[in-house]
């Protein structure tokens, strides 16, 4: 069950979900620590680079499930980078610039086979799962820290994996032997 918070920042409250506490609170937003920004900098330029990436996937995949989970990992990196952007405009800190249309060309050549994008993604959600998962720990503010743990829940992996299973792409791992069998010898 989410119950509201309120957090107040220097000004009219602001209505908070949350999951961690039985009842309402008002608790003041403090400014962003240097580890939070930190966190969120890489957090956008990381998104918005594979935002880029994405794009330039969508245009030459020929695969439709394959493009499905192209576009989902493409409206989670929109929306964690807006997120982002939120959180950095509210505190009145720069946005970074990231990277953009200009740093792309989505009419390149193919250079790449449809079995490639999922690699890609499934190590580019690796990365995400280290970078969003140290995060946590060290975000003071309950907003950011809500942002982290959304991030890590958000990740697109098991689309990714599954599609990759089904086609024939991911190596299954050496199984166990059957101990019964192995007991009788």
């Amino acid at each position: 069950m989410l119950l509201q918070f309120k957090y107040i920042r220097g000004g009219p409250c602001k209505n908070y979900k949350t999951k961690t506490r039985a009842k309402q609170k008002e608790i003041c937003l403090n400014k962003l620590t240097s580890a939070e920004i930190g966190k969120l900098w890489i957090t956008y330029m990381g998104n918005s680079m594979a935002r880029c990436v994405l794009r330039y996937f969508l245009q030459n995949v020929d695969d439709a499930n394959i493009r499905d989970v192209l576009n989902e990992a493409l409206q989670l990196a929109d929306r964690f980078t807006r997120t982002v952007d939120n959180i950095f405009t509210q505190e009145g800190h720069p946005v970074p610039i990231g990277y953009t249309e200009e740093d792309v060309n989505v009419e390149a050549p193919r250079l790449y086979a449809d079995e490639f994008y999922l690699h890609y993604l499934k190590y580019t959600s690796k990365a995400g799962i280290s970078i969003y998962g140290i995060a946590v720990p060290f975000m003071s503010r309950p907003d950011v820290r809500e942002f982290f743990t959304d991030c890590l829940v958000g990740n697109y992996v098991e689309d990714g994996a599954n599609t990759m299973i089904d086609l024939g792409w991911m190596e299954q791992p050496p199984q166990a032997a059957d101990r019964n069998a192995l007991a009788k010898g």
